[in-house]
């Protein structure tokens, strides 16, 4: 079983999003720190993945863009259902729209 079926992203309605300062943060920032988005289970269930290389379609290391230090990946498609799922309710939000089209 994927770890990351264990997400349940239902719970959010209990902290809801504070989409003001998240538009604010985007457009001073370029990004923003959404707490409570998951819990700490859900964060681990996705953190326990990262060793995982079957979840991901590519690793950039930083430093090799002279980006300084650290990697990231991009999950692979098709994206765990959960990840979808957020991603999916995410994107469609007016002020995540906004931002794009600024971009």
């Amino acid at each position: 079983m994927n770890s990351l079926a264990a997400i349940d992203i239902n719970h959010r309605s209990a902290s809801p999003v504070d989409w003001a300062s998240v538009a604010c943060d985007l457009d001073a920032n370029g990004f923003a720190i959404m707490p409570k988005l998951l819990s700490r289970a859900e964060c681990r269930s996705v953190s326990d993945t990262y060793s995982e290389d079957t979840h991901f379609r590519s690793r950039i290391v930083m430093a090799r863009h002279g980006f300084g230090r650290g990697e990231y990946k991009y999950f692979a498609y098709p994206l765990p259902d959960r990840i979808a799922k957020l991603r999916a309710e995410l994107i469609v939000n007016p002020v995540f729209f906004a931002f794009a089209k600024k971009v």
